[in-house]
């Protein structure tokens, strides 16, 4: 908790936090925002985009085509390519990576 009249440098010093996250965060609470805490990298798919990309591969399954884990990737970058969806796929090898991957399978199930 950042004492009454510290400066922000010093708390951040003190308490080993980046100054400018530190700043973020007492503006956004100062805003009335609260306070927002968020893990690890951005979501590349919302929750709805994931949903229609999941009923793509049951469509492209339910048709009877075979899709291996590289095909979904596969799928998934062109998902995000022709939405116009920025993403960190490998534009090298055309697909999401493993990761990704991994992660989707989890949320899906």
């Amino acid at each position: 908790m950042l004492q009454f009249g510290k400066s922000c440098k010093r708390a951040a010093v003190t308490h080993d936090v980046p100054r400018q996250t530190l700043a973020r965060h007492l503006k956004e609470s100062r805003a009335g925002l609260g306070v927002r805490k968020t893990l690890g990298r951005p979501r590349t798919l919302t929750d709805e985009e994931e949903d229609e990309l999941a009923g793509l591969i049951l469509v492209v399954a339910n048709r009877m085509f075979g899709l291996t884990l590289m095909d979904v990737r596969r799928l998934a970058f062109q998902y995000c390519e022709t939405n116009h969806i920025r993403h960190p796929f490998n534009k090298q090898s055309a697909g999401a990576g493993e990761d990704w991957m991994s992660s989707f399978l989890k949320k899906t199930h």
